[in-house]
This record gives C-alpha cells, sequence and structure tokens, in this order.
C-alpha cells in the first residue's frame, strides 16, 4: 500500500467524527473575540487607532464608488466560496471549515467589542450599521456552504472507494445546486453590501 494511501486510510477514522458544530462555534468564537478584545484592549485597541475617530472622520466624508466596490467585494467573497468548496474534496476540507468558523467568529467579536469599548451604545449603532442589510444574507449563505463543504469532505474522503478523480463521481446529490444557491446568495449579498449598506453607515456617521 502506497504511503499516499496509508495516510488516507489513516484519516478516515477522524474525518468520520469530526463533524464541526457550526451553530456553536461562531457565537463562542463570538464571544471570545469580545473578551480578547477587552483583555488586549491597550495593544489591539488604544495603540493601534483601530475604530478611531479620524479614522471614522475619514469614511464620513470619503466618497464610495458603487461599481468598483462591487467588483472588488464580488471576486473577493466569490473567491472565497470557490476556495472552501475546492478544499472540501481534499482531506483538508473539515480542516478548512473549523479554521474559517473560528477565524470569523472571532474577528466579528473583536470588532464589536472594539466598537463597544470606544463607543460604547453608539458602538452598536456603528457595528449594526456595518452589517446591514447583507450580512442578512452571508450568514445564512455561508452557513448553508459550509454545511456542504462537511458533507462533501466526508462523503468524498472518509469512506473507502476509489482515489482521485474517481471519487467525484460520489459527490452528494444536489451538491452543484447548494453550491449555486450558495454562490447567488453571497452574489446578492454583495450587492447589497455594495449599493445599500454605504446608505446606512453614511447616515450612522453623522452621529460620530
Amino acid at each position: 500500500m502506497s504511503l499516499r494511501k496509508s495516510y488516507a486510510k489513516g484519516l478516515r477514522g477522524p474525518l468520520r467524527s469530526m463533524q464541526p458544530p457550526l451553530l456553536y462555534i461562531l457565537p463562542v468564537c463570538f464571544f471570545a473575540g469580545i473578551f480578547l478584545m477587552a483583555l488586549l484592549r491597550r495593544q489591539l485597541l488604544f495603540q493601534t487607532g483601530f475604530l478611531d475617530q479620524e479614522t471614522l472622520y475619514q469614511m464620513k466624508y470619503m466618497t464610495v464608488d458603487n461599481h468598483l466596490f462591487f467588483l472588488y467585494v464580488t471576486v473577493k467573497r466569490l473567491s472565497l466560496v470557490l476556495f472552501l468548496f475546492m478544499l472540501s474534496t481534499t482531506y483538508l476540507g473539515i480542516a478548512a471549515v473549523w479554521c474559517f468558523a473560528v477565524w470569523a467568529g472571532l474577528s466579528g467579536g473583536m470588532l464589536c467589542g472594539a466598537a463597544l469599548l470606544r463607543y460604547g451604545l453608539r458602538g452598536i449603532l456603528l457595528i449594526l450599521a456595518g452589517i446591514f442589510p447583507h450580512y442578512l444574507v452571508y450568514l445564512p449563505a455561508f452557513f448553508m456552504l459550509l454545511s456542504l463543504c462537511v458533507q462533501v469532505c466526508r462523503q468524498l474522503c472518509a469512506e473507502e472507494g476509489r482515489e482521485g478523480l474517481g471519487r467525484l463521481r460520489r459527490l452528494p446529490s444536489g451538491c452543484l445546486l447548494r453550491l449555486c444557491l450558495a454562490a447567488a446568495a453571497v452574489l446578492l449579498g454583495c450587492i447589497l453590501e455594495s449599493y445599500v449598506n454605504p446608505i446606512f453607515v453614511t447616515n450612522i456617521l453623522k452621529i460620530f
């Protein structure tokens, strides 16, 4: 048996049991991010100028080219969708889902923690303006994508069967349809983020 096949066989057991609790990872890491920001606020917040008044002042008076912004966020978000899905066809798929969920939760929590520490209740309004309305689409879209990635990885890599391209025949039923739906939802989120969200951010920044 080749070294590659031995490695793959050794991973099948852990992959069967590694079912990321997506509904718990994000909130746990979110609150961990808030705690981390509060614990290291001097190093991470006050010494870096993160979300300070000067930054908000520049945001308040800058002009956003909605079309260029749309192209930027679309390439960034859809590249992430494709990258995660491609990784899900390898033995790194579930690890990638874990890493992305932990990163998303921690970064979101640290951002909220920074806004709260600097501006109190106004910081909550700033965060809400920053994520509305596109995150109403992003959250279910990426949850759908991450669930699909876990299923694909388990189906292709955690079961006995043909190696290489032959594994692609064992893709879950409706996999490509679900991927397209997630990508379409992300694209809708990009439209909202580029053309609708700047209106809310601009109005909220007037109170800062």
